[in-house]
């Protein structure tokens, strides 16, 4: 029982230290701030997040709508209106 025991703690811990880089990959505030900046000026510009999973994706195009709707306005949509607010 207690090799069971010492086992599932292992497999959690790794677990755990595995799925750590995977959330790292939400772009920075920098990098967003540069992204829209080089956007707004039609400049090429460097991918955000691109080893991200979808959760990354999604917190990057969180931060890169609230940048960009400074400059463009708020976002029109129902679905938009729906992820901000879940």
């Amino acid at each position: 029982m207690i090799h069971r025991m010492h086992g599932l703690a292992v497999l959690c811990a790794l677990a755990t230290l595995t799925a750590i880089p995977a959330m790292a990959d939400c772009a920075s505030e920098d990098d967003v701030n540069q992204f829209a900046a080089d956007y707004i000026a039609r400049k090429p510009a460097k991918a955000l997040g691109a080893n991200g999973d979808m959760v990354d994706a999604l917190c990057t195009q969180a931060r890169l709508v609230e940048v960009l709707s400074e400059h463009m306005g708020p976002v029109i949509g129902e679905i938009w209106a729906k992820v901000v607010d879940a």
